[in-house]
């Protein structure tokens, strides 16, 4: 009994260094993991100073354990919070440089269905090249579509490079390779000389490209853009160039159906990515015209049938 009250206080107090030694160890790793997580959160947070990307200091004493709690709940929200606002991001509306709200997946469709559109356009071109190698002849086809289509796509794979928009350069340095080799299969088989039409889209190709490399870009974008613009018209409304003899002939076999109905969708698609997403005027407006140009192609291929 003697021997137990003797170490009775012995006891105690080692009970009470163990204790202390737990709120020790209890309170090194709460200021562990709130170091690292307000070091986690100040990486998203900190835009000026190299003093706010470091982590924040806690004070030396908070009293109590739960002092330490409160302080590291803020900081260990901060990562779900950021989660969250990524989802929102992800998931949420997007203002395009027109000022139109949309949802991301509306972005993502306009900015591809232009392009995919257009390279149906230049695909649709091998339907009637076919039919010329296949002939050994040109007929009644025009060279104006097929020269258009590589002078235009040279244009506009300009214009897309100053701007820095690849879709609009993308799709274009396609069209480039496609019209090139539709004009040089036209020009094997043509019986009549082409020369004026030939020499007249080498030497615009020139001179834009010359200008592209050494003028300033901010002078020589609008001028290649304006440029662009005509040579758009021309490549979507050049089908029409047979519609004398589709109306004389009262057939359309002259007018490929393909690149009519083609040269429809890539101006529609165009005309709503210049409308809302690019709200360039340059994109937009020679689009609608295309539209129009190809309702007026669909219109005789519903007035005297598709020729085959």
């Amino acid at each position: 009994s003697s021997l137990a009250v003797c170490h009775r206080p012995q006891t105690q107090k080692m009970a009470v260094f163990r204790s202390l030694r737990l709120l020790r160890g209890a309170k090194r790793n709460t200021e562990q993991l709130l170091r690292l997580n307000v070091a986690q959160s100040s990486v998203h947070f900190s835009t000026h100073s190299e003093e706010e990307k470091q982590p924040k200091q806690l004070p030396s004493k908070l009293g109590s354990r739960m002092g330490y709690l409160a302080a590291a709940l803020p900081a260990l929200s901060l990562p779900v919070a950021l989660a969250q606002g990524a989802d929102a991001v992800t998931t949420g509306a997007i203002t395009t440089a027109a000022g139109y709200t949309i949802s991301t997946s509306m972005l993502g469709f306009l900015q591809s269905a232009g392009p995919l559109a257009f390279f149906s356009l230049q695909l649709s071109g091998s339907v009637p090249v076919r039919q010329i190698i296949k002939e050994k002849s040109v007929g009644d086809l025009a060279l104006l579509p097929f020269i258009s289509l590589f002078t235009n796509c040279v244009i506009w794979s300009w214009y897309g490079f100053l701007i820095d928009d690849a879709t609009v350069m993308t799709p274009n340095l396609s069209g480039m390779v496609f019209g090139a080799a539709y004009t040089s299969v036209y020009l094997k088989y043509a019986t009549k000389s082409q020369a004026p039409l030939v020499l007249g889209s080498l030497a615009l190709v020139g001179s834009v490209s010359a200008a592209a490399l050494m003028l300033p870009a901010d002078q020589v974008t609008p001028a290649i853009g304006y440029l662009g613009n005509a040579l758009a018209i021309i490549l979507m409304a050049s089908p029409l160039a047979v519609m004398k003899t589709v109306l004389e002939q009262k057939s359309t076999k002259a007018m490929p159906f393909p690149q009519s109905l083609a040269t429809f969708v890539s101006a529609t698609c165009w005309a709503g990515y210049g409308i809302i997403v690019a709200g360039d005027p340059l994109i937009w407006f020679p689009n609608v015209l295309g539209t129009v140009a190809a309702t007026v192609q669909l219109s005789l291929f519903a007035r005297f049938g598709i020729s085959k």
